[in-house]
């Protein structure tokens, strides 16, 4: 009799060591894969799939079976990580709370847009055509040329003959095999030659006529001759081109019905905005933004809806995600644009609160799987951060492959001219103009120009070009242009006319590995990211112990492909 017994013991031991407990085995005709603690069977893929878009409850190449396997991946690892996440605490950080809290409140907004929303009309072929007849050429993209440039500073009185023979010379060594890149990176004096001498993507009207014309006409991967300006001699290199697209009516027909679609629901939500406000909601708009920002103080309120109060610091955070997720720069813009987004988002957050519309039914089902979905996104961005943290040699490599990218910001010193708007803002501004010559040359002075025009001078001190954004006017643009001692063109702001003189630059130089390892990390994780996470997950499957049911996987395509196809 004790046999039996020995038995039972060494198998209780298996399951407690290896996670049995109650795990249903392959013999159930439901369970598709198997992992420690648990099952993926049948109707989970199902309830996965339709979930998603209805023109993504297929696989895109046709085989079920893989696409049916990777579902079941999917969902055992997000169980996985659950699982996890739970026993590590993960739920409790605050920042994930708020991420969290966020989601809550889209989700919330989203059902009561759902509900709320009248039917919008449908789009007609007629709209269509007059939108393409009045819009149809910005639907299409201009001529463009990836244009890199090497430039040597000329000073005021030199010759440019020495600098033309040193181009030259240049020029040959691209033009024998030696990367042009590289030569820009050695020789130039531009800022560019941190980025290996590229000025990116160009069209028409982006340069002075002279230079327009010029790159226009260059033959691609062959520099131009040294090109002689009054600022020094310049090499270009167009690297790549891109022709003028202007698509038809019949091709631009999907992209205009989007976008009439998507106006149309963007008027129909603002309408039901209006002016509904909750009292004491406040959100900080142009001027008044900029001064926020440039105020240094990282809990300054931008805006108060309701109970939520956003801080410049949160505002940051949000601008990050907004430039990471669009591909623009953050700018005052696109913080005014983030910001409005937010105010609309709260207010009819509000809205929905005083209609009772805050959860139950399907929306309880969303947050709950949306909420289960980001605990394990979390837990598996937090293993795979932890990865990496401990890989100081693929840090390393990283920081020393892209030195150039981790560098000071370029700073600038400026001596900048304001002149109130008035009634005579138009004679002030061609003067300025008539003037600009002058001023370069050191015959009269800003100082001179204030004196004259009842304006004032402002010494910026050593300042970025995130710094200059904080302002009003076009100084981002056009200070980075200029050589010391050289004045801007002059510009119109809301309030005055400006212009500006440059008085010092400082180049951007490499900074040390330890003033930049977590930016190296950060910009690892955004470009290795998918990678990094692959690995992860095969980790945590493969110690789960994970295995998929062939057979079954098999059983379900065949069921599905004799399915009759659902109706429209």
């Amino acid at each position: 009799m004790k046999a039996p017994v020995v038995r039972l013991a060494v198998a209780a031991l298996v399951c407690w060591l290896f996670g049995c407990g109650d795990r249903p085995t392959a013999v159930d005709p439901e369970v598709v894969a198997t992992f420690s603690g648990g099952a993926v069977r049948a109707a989970d893929v199902d309830r996965e799939i339709l979930a998603l878009p209805l023109a993504q409850r297929r696989p895109a190449d046709g085989d079920r079976v893989a696409w049916y396997g990777q579902i079941a991946r999917e969902i055992a690892l997000r169980e996985l990580c659950l699982e996890a996440a739970d026993h590590s605490g993960l739920a409790n950080d605050p920042t994930l709370a708020r991420r969290l809290d966020e989601l809550r409140r889209t989700l919330t907004v989203d059902d009561y847009l759902e509900r709320t929303l009248p039917d919008l009309p449908a789009i007609d072929d007629a709209e269509v055509a007059r939108y393409f007849g009045e819009h149809g050429a910005e639907l299409g993209s201009p001529a463009r040329r990836l244009v890199s440039h090497i430039f040597r500073r000329r000073t005021a009185g030199e010759e440019a003959g020495p600098l033309v023979a040193e181009l030259s010379r240049l020029r040959e060594r691209a033009l024998a095999g030696e990367r042009f890149g590289a030569l820009a990176a050695a020789h130039s004096d531009s800022e560019t030659r941190h980025q290996d001498g590229a000025l990116g993507w160009i069209t028409r009207g982006s340069l002075s006529p002279e230079l327009d014309r010029l790159v226009f006409s260059l033959e691609v991967g062959v520099p131009s001759p040294p090109i002689t300006t009054a600022s020094g001699v310049h090499l270009f290199l167009v690297e790549d081109e891109l022709a003028e697209v202007s698509p038809s009516l019949d091709q631009a027909r999907p992209l205009i019905r989007r976008l009439l679609e998507q106006e149309r629901l963007e008027e129909a939500v603002s309408r039901l905005v209006g002016d509904s406000s909750p009292a004491g909601s406040w959100v900080a708009t142009g001027d008044q933004l900029r001064a926020l920002l440039a105020g240094g103080d990282p809990q300054a309120a931008v805006l108060r809806v309701g109970e939520l109060e956003e801080t410049v610091a949160g505002l940051g955070e949000r601008m990050q995600a907004a430039s990471r997720e669009s591909g623009t720069s953050a700018s005052p813009e696109l913080a005014e644009q983030v910001l409005r987004t937010l105010y609309r988002r709260e207010v009819l957050y509000q809205q929905a609160l005083a209609a009772g519309l805050e959860g139950g039914g399907e929306l309880e089902r969303r947050r709950h799987a949306a909420r289960r979905q980001v605990l394990a996104d979390a837990f598996l961005q937090h293993r795979v951060e932890s990865s990496l943290e401990d890989d100081e040699a693929t840090l390393l490599a990283h920081y020393q492959a892209g030195r150039l990218r981790y560098s000071s910001p370029l700073r600038l010193r400026l001596e900048l001219l304001r002149v109130p708007i008035g009634s005579r803002s138009n004679q002030h501004l061609a003067l300025l103009e008539e003037r600009r010559d002058r001023l370069d040359q050191g015959l009269t002075t800003l100082a001179d120009l204030a004196a004259e025009l009842g304006g004032e001078v402002e010494d910026t001190g050593w300042t970025t070009l995130a710094e200059l954004s904080a302002r009003a006017g076009r100084l981002p643009q056009l200070a980075p242009r200029l050589e010391p001692g050289r004045h801007t063109p002059p510009y119109r702001t809301q309030d005055h006319l400006e212009t500006a003189r440059l008085v010092g630059r400082q180049d951007p130089a490499p900074l040390p590995w330890a003033e930049v390892r977590d930016q190296v990390r950060d910009d690892y994780l955004a470009e290795h990211g998918a990678e990094l996470r692959q690995a992860v997950a095969e980790r945590l499957l493969a110690e789960a112990g994970f295995a998929l049911v062939p057979e079954r996987l098999e059983a379900l395509s065949v069921a599905a492909a004799q399915a009759p196809e659902p109706g429209p």
